[in-house]
Formats: C-alpha cells, sequence, structure tokens
C-alpha cells in the first residue's frame, strides 16, 4: 500500500536525487530531503551508509538490515543520526514509531512496535514506515489485521549498551532457548505458531519472567558451554532437512555436486552432506557470518524467506541465492 507523506517530503527526495550528477557506477544517498529553494544536503555513496550502520557497537545483525530501538540520537553516529531525525520530522512520525531499521540498500524503515519494552516477549510489528535515500519512495504497511503479525525475539539485541532492562531480556531469552523454543527458528516468526509452541511446552509469561503454566514455577535458564555441536549432534541424528530430502528424491542433488546452504542455521544439512561426500558450505549471518557466499551446483534456501519480514528484502534475498546457483536453486518455506 503506498503512503503519501507531507507534502513536499517526497518531491524533495527526487530533487535531492536528481540535484547533482552520479559518477561511476555507485549509487548516491542523501542524507536527508531537500526542501524548495535551498541547496541538496551532503550525499553519502552506499558502501558508507552501509560502513555507517555496520559500525553501530549494539543492534540485532541481520543479513540484510540491522534493527535497533530507537536510541537517543547521541547513541548513533553524527551522519545517521541526522538521517533520523530529519525523515522522522518529514514523515511526520512520533515516538511511537520505536524500532529503527537501517537497510543495506539505503533504506531506512520506522517500526511500531506497541509496548516494546512493557510486553515480555515478544513484541509484535503493527505497523511500518520505509524511506528509501536513493529513490525516494516511501511506502507504509500496517499489519496484523489477520490476527497473526510478525513478531521479534531476542529484544536485548536492539538497545544500547546501559540500557536498563537489557539484563532482564537477556534473562528471558535465555530462559527461552532452555526452554526449546528457539529449536526451529525459521518457524517462529509468527504470533499464532509462537503462541502455539508455548501452549504445547505447558509456558506462559509473567512480566519479563517465562512460567510453566500449570505450576507458575521459573523456567531456569540452562549453563550450557558451547550448545553448537549438542545442537549439531542432535540434528545430525535426525538426518537431512526435508527440502534437501525432496531434492536428493527429485535427482536435483546427484553425486558430485557442489552445495550452498544459504542461511545454514547451525549447519547440519552441510555436515551430514560432507558425511555423504558432497561439496557443501553453508553461511548463517548468526552461526557462519565469516563463511563467504559462494557459487555452487545447488543452493538451498530452506525455511529462510518467512522469517524476513519485508517484501523487499525477500526478494532480495531469493534474488541474491539465485544468483550462486549454477544448476539448481531449491527455496522452502514455511505458511502459518
Amino acid at each position: 500500500m503506498a503512503y503519501r507523506p507531507r507534502r513536499g517530503v517526497l518531491r524533495g527526495f527526487q530533487q535531492a536525487w536528481r540535484a547533482r550528477p552520479v559518477s561511476g557506477t555507485m549509487p548516491q544517498l542523501y542524507s536527508g530531503h531537500t526542501i524548495p529553494n535551498r541547496e541538496p544536503r551532503p550525499s553519502m555513496d552506499v558502501s558508507a551508509y552501509t560502513t555507517l550502520v555496520q559500525s553501530l557497537g549494539f543492534g540485532k545483525k541481520l543479513p540484510q538490515a540491522t534493527y535497533i530501538l530507537a536510541p537517543d540520537e547521541r547513541d548513533l553516529p553524527k551522519e545517521l543520526a541526522d538521517v533520523v531525525v530529519r525523515l522522522r520530522a518529514d514523515l511526520g512520525l512520533g515516538s511511537d514509531f520505536n524500532v529503527l531499521k537501517f537497510s543495506h540498500d539505503g533504506g531506512v524503515s520506522f517500526l511500531r512496535y506497541p509496548d516494546f519494552r512493557e510486553r515480555p516477549h515478544p513484541p509484535e510489528l503493527a505497523e511500518s514506515v520505509r524511506a528509501s535515500l536513493v529513490t525516494g519512495k516511501v511506502s507504509r504497511l500496517r499489519y496484523g489485521s489477520d490476527g497473526n503479525p510478525p513478531i521479534l525475539h531476542r529484544k536485548e539485541l536492539l538497545v544500547a549498551p546501559g540500557d536498563s532492562d537489557a539484563a532482564a531480556w537477556e534473562r528471558l531469552t535465555e530462559q527461552e532457548e532452555s526452554a526449546g523454543l528457539y529449536d526451529q527458528p525459521e518457524v517462529i516468526g509468527f504470533k499464532s505458531v509462537w503462541e502455539s509452541l508455548l501452549k504445547g511446552k505447558g509456558l506462559s509469561y509473567r512480566g519479563h519472567d517465562l512460567i510453566e503454566a500449570e505450576t507458575g514455577q521459573s523456567v531456569e535458564p540452562e549453563c550450557v558451554p558451547d550448545p553448537i555441536p549438542e545442537r549439531r549432534t542432535a540434528l545430525f541424528r535426525t538426518g537431512l532437512s526435508k527440502p534437501i530430502r525432496l531434492a536428493l528424491d527429485a535427482g536435483l542433488l546427484r553425486a558430485g555436486m557442489s552445495v550452498f546452504d544459504y542461511g545454514c542455521g547451525r549447519g547440519s544439512d552441510v555436515e551430514f552432506l560432507r558425511d555423504l561426500g558432497y561439496a557443501a558450505i553453508g553461511w548463517d549471518p548468526a552461526f557462519f557470518p565469516e563463511q563467504a557466499k559462494t557459487r555452487a551446483d545447488l543452493v538451498n534456501l530452506g525455511y529462510v524467506l518467512n522469517v524476513i519480514e519485508s517484501p523487499r528484502e525477500r526478494l532480495d534475498v531469493l534474488r541474491e541465492a539465485w544468483g550462486c546457483a549454477c544448476e539448481s536453486l531449491v527455496v522452502a518455506t514455511l505458511v502459518p
């Protein structure tokens, strides 16, 4: 659904875009819109903008974007703070748009999560307003009309160091991990799935405390020195994921082929495929961010798109995965 900002905002972005010639092939970003009859504000290219975002010492960092709880502007680099302040004013957005999303393609989104601090977990996305600093296009989306909005996990990652609520939120995340609520991260991006998972495990919330619904006792976080090998072993015993099994059954994955698992999680498919003799590599923003994305005969994009809230970002990831595929791209998603 298109969103009409206050008069002159969109036109101002477009004027700023046309105001100067762009040298080379790098698209240009402007740190604010151009008010009619004024000079365009200073510009920075996409690389500079991305560098600023990546320099943040906090935030929930995903492959295509970084999310933060709207901070005091002093917690941001000055250039980035200027972007946020000017956009918020130009678009007429109040403090209820309390989460910022910095997309690596030059987009800045203001997300509205009602009662972010007060609600235990997870906050529900009610509305988003996105402005492209490259094109000037502004769009607005509302969520939850079907009663099943996208939800946000691991709140503590979004706040600046020293936040008074971070410790309580981090403990809640540890409780949820201990209860196995994050065992399948590809399925927990929507409210209905999360509530079903809680009900199935007999769990509930009391403030920012995860409790057993029947007894009211708190779930105690487990101290596991290195949970990754244990999790890999458990997933190894269950075998390959369904998308990879179907690829084998359909003859898309054959002996001697290479495999790139885009969004591989803890890497169970990669390990299993290597044991079967395939040249398999996996990349994941949380577990294997240092692994380069590479071309392969078959690329697996399994249960990745359904955890990305932005349709534009889903398309970007799909295109990137397609670009890595020499022969076949396997895409699997879950619909709540």
